[in-house]
Parts: structure tokens; sequence; C-alpha cells
């Protein structure tokens, strides 16, 4: 996952992949009822919200969802006290249930609180002096923007249907990949058609497909873990709008053991195990028996290159010189 997060001023996060994020802004109004900003980076999805520690599970993106079911301040039957509800930024009208239930005339939730592009929830607590303990606290977890996956693109040497001209076919396991995360940065992250972060019209040439598909697939090989197999490499982080790509991209190479190089204008990764060598030999294709010559110190005539030739500077008023 990496999110890329603009200035307070700028108003703007991209996550990729998934990490847990501590809440930017918490506005309390009546009834306990909460509209909080998890992200502002479209097309992000809830993966799981923390009410005071604890894990309510997970709930309709598009419902106002009860989480925490319990006896209202110890006694009664199970009762909810809490409810939680998700917009991942398409939404193109506010929340109705805040425009009329919440404001006030002093402070008025007005209907054009859209939040285009701005992954948010709200949150509906019952109050229980057993269960909360002041004002309750909320994280949310994302799972960050789909990304390109040059691995599932077919007509790139890949299998699937990712294409990088329609971001509709974005998005998969790929997202957490560092591999992938490091692709991203490098062709550069658009937002409604435009350049926000990363390297900025980067051909797909310069990223050749065959390389970037191999390390892919390293990230894609399963290890086992605490839950059974897993990917062996994934890789999250949040980062300022402002932060060098450089450092960014140097950070996601701690997460997979890897590195990028450019060469001659063209970028290359190598992450985890070595590649298949382009070459080898073994003792047999040594020719032990015949004798060799070896000079350490050339000439001095033979220390450098040199190039002759003749030119007509004006300087010279048409006479003929060696340089």
């Amino acid at each position: 996952m990496i999110a890329v997060r603009g200035d307070r001023h700028l108003g703007l996060v991209e996550q990729l992949g998934r990490a847990d994020g501590a809440v930017e802004r918490v506005r309390k109004v009546p009834a306990q009822t909460f509209d909080i900003e998890a992200a502002d980076a479209l097309e992000e999805a809830e993966q799981r919200m923390i009410a005071d520690a604890q894990w309510p599970g997970h709930g309709s993106p598009t419902l106002l969802t009860s989480r925490i079911n319990r006896p209202h301040n110890g006694e009664g039957a199970p009762t909810p006290h809490l409810w939680i509800k998700y917009y991942d930024g398409t939404q193109t009208t506010a929340d109705a249930y805040m425009v009329f239930n919440v404001g006030s005339a002093d402070r008025p939730y007005g209907a054009t609180r859209v939040g285009k592009g701005v992954c948010y929830f709200i949150a509906h607590t019952l109050l229980d002096e057993n269960l909360w303990n002041g004002v309750p606290s909320f994280k949310a977890e994302l799972s960050g923007i789909p990304l390109y996956d040059p691995s599932k693109d077919s007509t790139v040497g890949g299998s699937g249907t990712h294409r990088f001209g329609d971001r509709s076919t974005w998005g998969g396991d790929g997202d957490n990949f560092p591999a992938v995360q490091a692709y991203a940065v490098l062709r550069g992250i658009s937002y409604a058609g435009k350049w926000v972060y990363g390297l900025q019209s980067t051909a797909a040439a310069r990223l050749p497909a065959a390389n970037w598909i191999t390390q892919i697939g390293k990230c894609r090989v399963t290890v086992e873990g605490a839950d059974g197999p897993e990917p062996s490499y994934r890789t999250g982080v949040q980062v300022n709008v402002s932060t060098q790509p450089v450092h960014l991209l140097e950070s996601l190479m701690l997460g997979c053991q890897g590195k990028v190089s450019e060469i001659g204008g063209f970028y290359k990764l190598h992450l985890g195990a070595p590649d298949t060598p382009s070459f080898s030999f073994t003792d047999d294709d040594i020719l032990s028996t015949e004798s060799q010559n070896f000079r350490p110190f050339l000439a001095l005539d033979e220390r450098a290159q040199r190039l002759l030739g003749e030119a007509i500077p004006r300087r010279c008023r048409h006479r003929q010189e060696q340089s």
C-alpha cells in the first residue's frame, strides 16, 4: 500500500495497497454523530474500522450498518451502539441523514457537502457509560487505489485483462506488491486525467515489461505465514506529495530487498532472489593448457584514445588546421 497525501491546503490523499491510518479530521455534531475523513483518494475501499480498540468487523460500504450490539448500560437485550456508513469518493450528493438530522442553525450541514473525490465514513454512536470512555476515537484501514499490473495485461506479455489505458480494469492482489507500486510511481499517478504524483509522461517502453513482470512474479510467490500461504513481498506506506519519488522508491525497495536501476533511460527492477544467469561457464570451458600473456601497464600513447580531424576555423581566415 502507498498512500500519497497532499499538504493540508491541498486536501489530497492517494493510497496504494493496504495500511492503517488515524483519521485526519473529526467533527462532532449532535447525537454523537461524526463525519470523518478517512482519505482523499478516489476508489479506496474500507477494510476494517476500529472504535476504541475494538474491531466491529466488516460492513457494507453503502448502508448505515450497525457494528456493536450489547445490552444498553449493561441492562436489557442487546442493542446496536455503533453505526458506520462509508463513502468511497464516487458519491455525487451529500449524505441525506447528515443533511436532515444532524445540522443546526448554528452549524448547518448543507446539501453541498458532497466530498467529491474524498473517502469518508459516518459514525453514529449510542451513548453508554459502560462502553465508551468519553468521545469514541476511530481509525480506518483502507485498501488503497487500484493499480495497473503489467503481469495481468496480456497485451504486454502478462496474462489477464488489465489495460493501462482503461482504469476500470485495474486492481487486484498486485495493489499490495512493491513492484506494482514502484511501477505506478515511475509511470505517474493521476487523478481525473491530471497528473498527481510520480514521474510524468513516462513511456511504457522505458519500463521493459519482461523485467517488471518477472519481478512482480517474485512478489506473488507464496511463503508460509501465520495464517497460511501469503505473498513473499507486500508493502504499504503513506507519503506526502511533496516527497521526492526517489525517496519513496527507496522505502518501497526496503520491503522487498530490491533496487531500481536507470540504465540508458530505461528503468529496471531487481528484487529478492537473483534472476536466472545470462551466462555461465565451467572449468571445462577454460583452456588451462594454453599460454596466456597480460601486460598491466600500457605505453603512454596507448593509455588514452584520441581523434584527429581537420577543420577551417573562422579565426584562421580559411586556413586549414589539424586538431
